[in-house]
């Protein structure tokens, strides 16, 4: 990430030739994403771009202590990305409820059904109220899901050890995409490498999140075990 930003920053680097390109007006905003909070702190504090886009949702909070006043304060807009936290969160409406709660974000999700989508179009076709219920049911996603989920962001690859990381970290939305029989299957290929992971840390460096493959491995081994599939990741 290092090396990357010293060449967008360098002397009539890509920043630069953007900048001058801004000047004359052939482009109107200059937008940059991240998903790190420190790195998008950095970039924010740049002063080089108008807009940031961000990963925010109602398990990561982290950008409401410093990254959203920041951008507040100096007039810069904000971008929200991945607000199903990588298809975790399977209400969309409770997802939209907790976002609308801060009204200077634009939120660009992706769809991954004509229910969804109908989800978050009911909810704005009424002001935002979070109820009891909607907080329960966001306290639950945070209790099961904490902070080590799969963003997909693909940061973390390629593993020296040849794990299939996040093929392996995405099981649990396998198994809501497909049927209990058709799951364990269609993953199997990616959850043998797991224990190839050997905890060199590689990952964590690059990733915003630390796998965490007790719990996936567990999911796996007991839908494995229930269609006989002779596999065990420890």
């Amino acid at each position: 990430m290092g090396q990357d930003w010293q060449a967008l920053s360098a002397p009539d680097g890509t920043l630069e030739k953007a900048s001058r390109v801004r000047q004359v007006d052939k482009i109107r905003y200059l937008g940059v994403t991240s998903h790190r909070l420190l790195m998008a702190l950095r970039l924010v504090r740049s002063g080089l771009f108008d807009i940031i886009q961000f990963p925010f949702t109602l398990i990561r909070e982290d950008a409401t202590n410093e990254f959203f006043p920041l951008t507040s304060e100096r007039g810069q807009g904000i971008i929200v990305m991945k607000p199903f936290s990588g298809e975790m969160l399977d209400d969309a409406a409770v997802a939209f409820k907790y976002l609308r709660q801060f009204p200077n974000l634009l939120t660009i999700p992706g769809f991954e059904s004509i229910v969804q989508i109908d989800q978050v179009l009911a909810c704005y076709a009424s002001p935002n109220q979070v109820g009891p219920d909607d907080l329960a049911v966001m306290e639950r996603y945070r209790r099961e899901l904490g902070q080590n989920f799969c963003w997909c962001c693909e940061y973390c690859q390629p593993c020296p050890q040849g794990v299939k990381i996040t093929p392996a970290m995405t099981y649990r939305i396998i198994t809501n995409r497909m049927t209990a029989a058709i799951a364990p299957q269609f993953s199997r290929a990616a959850m043998e490498t797991v224990p190839l992971c050997n905890g060199c840390s590689s990952c964590v460096k690059r990733a915003p999140t630390r796998p965490h493959w007790r719990s996936v491995s567990a999911a796996f081994e007991r839908a494995a075990g229930g269609l006989n599939l002779a596999v065990s990741l420890r």
